[in-house]
């Protein structure tokens, strides 16, 4: 199958709220920022990507079935993670220490809902 990753959905409780912390502390770029009508109600989409990069995040309250706080697994690559690190802390985020894994090392940060993202520096290859 030949598909790129556009989108994904972070389950948020108010989305004013979430957009300012992945805008303003994590400096994510707004792409979207519209209220929409979905054929039954008005809904706040806000879709935010880190810059440079294709695929986006898109905050959403509006679907029962994903709970507010519960994503795991959201993975951001960086060059350098003490430098991220240092970043987010002064952005006023609270970034976990640096964790060493066997693909290189990672610092986690909870959103406002407690979602939980990952950023890592991978490891050099051998010889590398």
């Amino acid at each position: 199958m030949d598909a790129q990753l556009s989108t994904v959905t972070v389950p948020v409780s108010d989305v004013r709220r979430a957009k300012a912390f992945y805008a303003g502390v994590l400096g994510f770029e707004i792409l979207d920022d519209e209220n929409v009508w979905t054929g039954r109600k008005t809904v706040h989409v806000v879709r935010l990507a880190p810059r440079g990069t294709g695929a986006a995040i898109m905050l959403a309250n509006w679907f029962p079935s994903m709970v507010p706080g519960s994503l795991r697994g959201l993975v951001f690559e960086t060059e350098d993670i003490e430098a991220c690190r240092r970043t987010l802390l002064a952005a006023g985020a609270s970034p976990s220490d640096i964790i060493a894994a066997p693909w290189g090392r990672l610092t986690v940060v909870s959103d406002p809902d407690g979602n939980h993202l990952t950023f890592q520096q991978l490891a050099a290859a051998p010889g590398g």
